[in-house]
């Protein structure tokens, strides 16, 4: 069985814990040393390829010495290879006082471990539940560490730690970013050791990645054999805490520079040579908005399983502002890679660092995110279907072909060139924050590889406080456009034009750019309302199928942008028709065809639900 070496020690700790435990993430053994609460890197962003909350400067108080040399019992080991590996990494809420720039996860992340949660489905497909050493520094007490290593133990559920390996850098040399927490690690293992607590794996965070890869100013760029003999030598202090304590690793696939597969054959070869191990498993963080991350993640897949290492991605939203657009931006994801791309990972993680979704349980509600866990373990749909005279005619059919009744079915088509359309970004505002301000972005930060030709005719931000739900009055300055561009920020090394049109009061903002030409807009702060429910209302003309951009909320704590919600902005779909596949499988949608333009493209899609993945299907 895989445990997490919870010990006797644990259970007299649990004892002294209820007797009155202090609420705070910092009542550890007495050679714990509380640091500075992590704040979000510069660098950043929503797209899934950071967790956004390491510390990004020197921690100010040394990591104490280890005032014990005490070796931590051996787990049971951890068969790796098994298909699929599933694991599970949620967020928990934010403490009391803790600054804002940390992600409040789920409300009920603690319920989870309560031996009736309502999760027993997905507990059953569960092999591993990992925790961000973040979290044991910050978060969570003694009693609660105690008791979650308890609960997975007795469920047969793999302690997985994700840690950051390397020493925090010399100021004058590079900056402090992610994969820099390195004795800080240590300490937090001697903690779990004193606990009585044994991990079963370590994940180490992307040593390669920011350690020697990444091209952003500030960033360190060791050469590789530096950053492994960190490795190397952080991973033997673990071990002299945790002698048998399995290591994996974590890298991204990013654009800065640009992630290849090969790539991984260098970090993989080298991490064994130097380590005279394998990984125990090499997992992916991936940024969502690359063009082209399902190809070249299927590249690191064959490199990385061509030596024997099992491999996963983490899988997860885009910094959505509900739980159920973050849910269903993260089946997406699942969907493009394994079912469009024919992905085939042995690992699938499960993982939050933001602060949605914001609930966990119960595990039958589409809204949790427990829920994913048996979405994951559901039906696969594919389409096989015709378009001809009218009528879109097909099946649904599982991964071996046979067919799915009940499925819902809609089909759908691109909106005329030229269509004037409102588009609405829906969500409430973060706690702790009373600004935000609204931005365009064309092939940078939350738009990649287009072409843009956008006419932005107005863009609002009400909010709805009052007890009947009234809402009231745009917030955003200039928002018409009436006074041109006054109040909105462009910048100079655009590539593509921004320009105002229109007059008589009548304005407009209109943005054109070539195939991958950068524009960047900011648009003037305005106050905003800690809690409030708010609408984001963009009244827009897209001039083609082939346009495309992005409009981004950002919240902002005093001068520090702390989340960013994203509107896409391309022509919208026209439905044609919608249906439900009959006991064969089979569907019908007939629809005027007029309604479809010489060329066009239809799309048919089914949402997913409960028991069902989502699955897209193009006709042209």
């Amino acid at each position: 069985m895989r445990r997490s070496g919870i010990t006797a020690l644990a259970a007299a700790l649990v004892l002294a814990a209820c007797g009155g435990g202090s609420d705070t993430a910092t009542d550890g053994p007495s050679d714990t040393v509380s640091v500075a609460p992590p704040t979000t890197t510069a660098d950043a962003d929503s797209d899934g390829d950071t967790d956004g909350v390491t510390d990004t400067s020197p921690s100010t108080t040394e990591p104490s010495p280890t005032t014990s040399t005490t070796v931590a019992p051996a787990p049971e080991p951890i068969d790796f290879s098994k298909e699929p590996f599933v694991v599970f990494a949620p967020v928990p809420p934010r403490p009391d006082g803790a600054p804002a720039s940390l992600p409040d996860g789920l409300d009920d992340f603690h319920a989870l471990f309560d031996e009736d949660a309502p999760w027993s489905e997905a507990l059953a497909s569960l092999d591993g539940f990992k925790i961000h050493s973040w979290m044991i520094r910050h978060y969570l007490t003694d009693a609660e560490l105690i008791r979650i290593a308890g609960f997975l133990e007795r469920h047969d559920i793999a302690l997985i730690i994700e840690a950051e390996p390397l020493d925090p850098p010399d100021p004058a040399e590079c900056d402090h970013m992610e994969s820099y927490e390195g004795p800080y690690e240590i300490e937090n293992a001697a903690r779990l050791r004193d606990l009585g607590i044994t991990p079963a794996a370590y994940a180490i965070e992307q040593p390669f990645s920011y350690g020697h890869r990444l091209d952003t100013p500030g960033a360190c760029r060791y050469e590789l054999e530096r950053v492994l003999d960190e490795v190397v030598a952080w991973a033997g202090e673990l071990r002299a805490i945790f002698p048998e304590v399995a290591i994996g690793s974590i890298e991204a696939l990013w654009d800065r520079p640009t992630t290849t597969p090969d790539d991984f054959a260098i970090w993989i070869d080298a991490y064994t040579a130097a380590m005279g191990e394998p990984p125990a498993f090499q997992h992916v963080d991936v940024n969502w908005a690359i063009p082209g991350w399902p190809e070249t993640l299927r590249g690191i897949e064959e490199v990385v399983e061509s030596r024997g290492v099992p491999f996963g991605p983490l899988y997860n939203g885009s910094g959505q502002a509900t739980n159920d657009e973050w849910i269903a931006q993260t089946m997406q994801h699942i969907s493009t890679y394994e079912l469009m791309h024919g992905g085939t990972p042995g690992h699938v993680t499960i993982q939050s660092w933001n602060s949605q979704p914001d609930r966990g349980l119960p595990e039958t509600e589409t809204s949790a995110m427990t829920h994913l866990i048996n979405r994951y373990a559901g039906a696969r749909p594919t389409f096989e279907a015709t378009v001809a005279d009218g009528v879109v005619a097909g099946r649904v059919v599982d991964q071996a072909g046979e067919p799915i009744g009940g499925v819902p079915v809609l089909v759908e088509t691109l909106a005329g060139p030229g269509t004037r359309q409102q588009l609405v970004l829906s969500g409430e505002v973060p706690v702790d924050v009373t600004q935000a301000l609204l931005m365009l972005r064309v092939n940078v930060e939350d738009s990649f590889d287009v072409a843009a030709d956008v006419t932005i005719h107005s863009i609002s931000y009400i909010e709805s406080e009052s007890a009947d739900g009234a809402s009231g009055a745009s917030l955003v300055p200039n928002g018409s456009f009436a006074d041109g561009l006054d109040s909105w920020g462009v910048y100079d090394d655009n590539e593509g034009s921004v320009t105002a049109v229109g007059d008589d009061g009548d304005g407009a903002m209109r943005v054109s750019a070539a195939l991958g030409a950068r524009v960047l807009v900011d648009g003037p702060w305005f106050p905003v309302t800690p809690g409030a429910d708010y609408d984001v209302i963009v009244d827009v003309t897209v001039a083609d199928a082939s346009s495309h951009g992005a409009i981004g909320l950002g919240f902002l704590d005093g001068d520090v942008e702390t989340q960013r919600v994203v509107l896409d902005v391309r022509a919208d779909d026209q439905v044609l028709g919608s249906t439900v596949s009959d006991g064969a499988g089979a569907f019908t949608v007939e629809f005027d065809p007029a309604m479809l333009g010489v060329g066009a493209t239809v799309s048919i899609d089914t949402p997913g639900d409960l028991t069902r993945w989502p699955a897209s299907h193009d006709v042209s």
